[in-house]
């Protein structure tokens, strides 16, 4: 894992759960964190084994957090492009350490909110076409039992 996906999965885990600006601070303060580190001349990937897991580390602010459940503020960060970690993006392909590329992967977090509506309408679209499904199919299975009943009916 990179510096650019340690703070990209933590700014996902933080981001509807606190303040636009905790959530600001909280990844400003662990990229200076192993910026610092770095120029110290340890390795990023030692600083982020150390760290552990981003989630981990996200669960436990908003469990700390007294403002974790505000859902949306308006407060805007500023920082300047040059601060922001979101200057240098990481590619869509990286290099890996055995000289291999390997593509970026996304996930959907299904405990944020635009996740948790993504589940529900996806099960409302999936019990519409069970309905509509049923609706076809049943009405359809009478008429050929229908049918067949009165073919061996009229066999004797």
């Amino acid at each position: 894992m990179t510096k650019y996906e340690f703070l990209d999965i933590l700014n996902t885990q933080l981001a509807g759960q606190l303040s636009s600006s905790d959530t600001a601070s909280h990844i400003e303060y662990y990229r200076n964190y192993i910026d610092a580190e770095i120029k110290k001349g340890r390795k990023e990937s030692d600083i982020l084994a150390e760290l552990g897991d981003p989630r981990l580390i996200a669960r436990t602010i908003m469990d700390t957090s007294p403002a974790s459940h505000t859902y949306g503020d308006s407060e805007k960060y500023s920082a300047s492009s040059e601060d922001s970690y979101f200057s240098d993006p990481e590619p869509l392909y990286s290099e890996s350490s055995s000289g291999r590329f390997r593509k970026r992967s996304y996930h959907l977090d299904l405990t944020t909110w635009y996740g948790k509506l993504l589940v529900i309408l996806l099960a409302a679209v999936v019990l519409f076409l069970l309905f509509i499904l049923l609706g076809i199919l049943i009405p359809v299975a009478a008429v050929i039992f229908l049918i067949i009943f009165l073919i061996s009916r009229f066999r004797r």
